[in-house]
């Protein structure tokens, strides 16, 4: 008998590539959430060390310039926070987005494996019936021999 050969091989490599890729995709996605995040924190450090140096600066008495300056720069990573998370909002929804394809293309490559699975055990199947039919006619012949000889 012939060796097992899935028909649809090729088809399921495909799937296998495809989610191969769109892991690949989340995980690239996921490592640009991870310095966005990064970038989210050290601007908080850096907002948060404003804001104490102005309040330290309004207990010594400073002028009003350098108050001004501080209470830009105040502004302007407040602007940039509120920025850096409405990115982390939108890498987030990409990355949802991104998990559902995966396991779209998870369940696609299942179902592949599953036919070939099924193609598999139909050729042991038939290999074992043509096996049995064999063995069988093997022995009808031996029979066969012996009832002639006798």
């Amino acid at each position: 008998m012939k060796k097992f050969k899935f028909r649809f091989e090729s088809l399921l490599k495909m799937k296998i590539d495809k989610e191969e890729q769109v892991s690949k995709e989340l995980g690239i996605m996921v490592s640009e959430l991870e310095m966005i995040t990064l970038e989210l924190e050290k601007n908080e450090s850096r907002l948060h060390t404003f804001e104490e140096e102005s309040k330290q600066l309004a207990k010594q008495g400073v002028t009003i310039s350098e108050i001004r300056r501080l209470s830009d720069g105040i502004d302007h990573l407040r602007k940039k926070r509120k920025e850096i998370e409405q990115c982390k909002l939108e890498k987030e929804e990409e990355i949802a987005l991104q998990k559902q394809k995966l396991v779209a293309a998870m369940k696609d490559r299942k179902i592949m494996d599953k036919l070939k699975e099924n193609a598999f055990a139909n050729y042991m199947e038939e290999f074992e019936q043509s096996e049995k039919k064999v063995t069988e006619e093997i022995v009808n012949y031996k029979s066969s021999q012996k009832k002639e000889i006798n």
